[in-house]
Parts: structure tokens; C-alpha cells; sequence
């Protein structure tokens, strides 16, 4: 696709924190998106090997694109000293203004789900079809000092227009979920939903929808060979 361009970028991060200015920038906040490429939407853990158990807070991490050529790295200041390993792809809309491959980010988002908060709603703004929008998580982060995997989970998905409806994987601890709002304008652009529901079995299907919240109408994809898959789930 002539329209888009992707960059790939590899750093290994502090528990304090850092960013990448290193990469070659993008034109505009609005024209290009940081996608997680790391397992659970933080970082693929530390860079040396060792047998040491892990903690939530080890495990929590997050990315966000914060200027046209700064990509920042959050970590939990307490999580363990060692560098972890984050991969991280830029994706780029090129083309003209209104084409056929456009989209557009409506908005970076800093969800904090704290305690028994298990879920909240964002305010967005600028949304022309709620329908063709993606949540991207880019990031969790979570205080868990024991076992706690769940923290380490969220979802994301559209209520409507204005509203961003986001929950984590817990019912306690603090967790704050990083999501990046695409718009897919371009009239080239499908975007279908599905939610599976409470599962525990190991294997199933989830129906897609055209409505943002995984209801509204059964449609299927009619190329596999021109789709991608978003997945989410919280635990």
C-alpha cells in the first residue's frame, strides 16, 4: 500500500523511564500511530536471562508517540532495575488528505483505573464514525508488587462517538491502560468488531460485527489476505 509507511524500533528501557529520538520523525501527531509489539501491549521482559520470578510491576510497561519525532517509555519506578526490552512500530498515513487508505488519530489517551475502578469511559472528540475507529492499547501499567497477571490486562472499545469505554483485568491494585484512538477514513477501510464474552474453554470463535461494541450486524471479511487482526483481552 503506497499510502502507508511503517517503521520498526527496538530499545531497551530503565525502570525510570526513557524515549527514542533517534527514528526518522513523522509529519503530524494525527497522521501516524505506535503500535505494542510486545506480549500483553508492554515489553517482552529484561534483556539478560535468568529464572528470577517476575512481579506485576515488572511486567508493566507503555509507549506513546509524544511528538512527530519523541517516542516515550513509561516503566513502574519500584519494578526491577534491570532494562526491558520494548518493540514498538510507527505506522504512517502518506497519502493525500481525505484518500481512499486514510486514517486518522483522534486522540492519546491515559486511562487510570484505580482500586476497585475496574472500568471508565473517555471523553473523545472529533470522531466522524465511531464504527470505523480502533483502540490501540499501547501500554499497561500496574503497582502489583506479588503475582498478579491480571493487572497486566485491559480492553478498549467505542461506546459511541464521544466515549471510550476502557476496563482492566482486575478488581483491585492501580493500572493505568495507554490507548491510541485511529480513525480508518479512507473508503478502502473496513472495520468490523467482535466480543467474545466471560470464555474459560481454550479454543472458540467470535462473530464479527459492524457496530464499535461487537453488536449490530453479522458481517465477514472478504479478503484474510488484505486483513489484520487487533486483538485485546483482560483476565
Amino acid at each position: 500500500m503506497g499510502d502507508i509507511s511503517v517503521q520498526h524500533i527496538s530499545d531497551d528501557i530503565e525502570n525510570n523511564g526513557g524515549s527514542n529520538t533517534s527514528f526518522t520523525p513523522v509529519s503530524s501527531l494525527t497522521s501516524a500511530f505506535e503500535l505494542a509489539n510486545c506480549n500483553r501491549f508492554t515489553h517482552a521482559g529484561i534483556t539478560t536471562l535468568g529464572s528470577t520470578t517476575r512481579e506485576g510491576d515488572d511486567m508493566a510497561g507503555g509507549r506513546v508517540l509524544t511528538g512527530t519525532g519523541t517516542l516515550t517509555y513509561y516503566r513502574e519506578s519500584g519494578s526491577v532495575s534491570d532494562n526491558t526490552r520494548f518493540e514498538t512500530s510507527i505506522v504512517k498515513y502518506t497519502g493525500s488528505a481525505s484518500g481512499d487508505n486514510e486514517f486518522v488519530v483522534r486522540g492519546r489517551y491515559s486511562v487510570a483505573l484505580n482500586g476497585s475502578t475496574t472500568n471508565a469511559a473517555q471523553t473523545v472528540s472529533g470522531v466522524s464514525d465511531e464504527d470505523k475507529c480502533v483502540p490501540f492499547i499501547t501500554g499497561i501499567m500496574n503497582d502489583v508488587t506479588s503475582d498478579g497477571a491480571d493487572s497486566a490486562t485491559a480492553i478498549a472499545f467505542m461506546e459511541s462517538s464521544t466515549s471510550l469505554r476502557v476496563w482492566k483485568g482486575s478488581n483491585t491494585n492501580n493500572v493505568t491502560v495507554y490507548v491510541t484512538l485511529v480513525e480508518f477514513t479512507g473508503s478502502n477501510w473496513t472495520v468490523l468488531h467482535g466480543d467474545s464474552g466471560s470464555v474459560s474453554a481454550d479454543t472458540g470463535t467470535i462473530t464479527l460485527y459492524d457496530g464499535a461494541d461487537g453488536t449490530g450486524t453479522p458481517t465477514g471479511v472478504t479478503s484474510w489476505a488484505n486483513s489484520f487482526i487487533v486483538g485485546q483481552f483482560k483476565g
